[in-house]
């Protein structure tokens, strides 16, 4: 039996999308039934004993930055992390704030580089 413990160590979250056609699109193009539908997935996982905090579906295309405050939000109430690990998709400023102080604690998330000199931002 596992014990639920109050805080655990790192939380990692990602998310993936995808259309559940099965039909390339080719063959949606040539037959004119285009395809509309799509998911994506974004979850939030426990890294110690592997188990699944939050998750959440999207029906369009979003930037993963977009909903990273409703996966962290519903992830630090089932448990809560010392540290948070994302890619870089989930780099910016309003994500840092609510990981920093709302939550108060840590994010491991490299920072995007937009080919600029420098990035801006208090967390960054």
């Amino acid at each position: 039996m596992t014990e639920w413990k109050n805080v655990t160590s790192v939380v990692a979250i990602d998310s993936s999308g995808f259309t559940p056609d099965s039909a390339s699109t080719w063959y949606s193009f040539r037959t004119g039934k285009t395809r509309h539908d799509y998911l994506k997935t974004t979850i939030s996982v426990n890294t110690t004993d592997k188990s699944l905090l939050s998750f959440h579906v999207t029906h369009s295309r979003c930037h993963d930055s977009q909903i990273a405050h409703i996966v962290l939000r519903a992830s630090y109430r089932v448990k809560k992390s010392t540290c948070y690990v994302m890619d870089k998709a989930y780099d910016s400023d309003r994500t840092h704030q609510l990981i920093h102080e709302d939550l108060e604690f840590q994010s491991m998330t490299p920072v995007r580089d937009w080919h600029a000199s420098c990035v801006s931002g208090k967390y960054r």
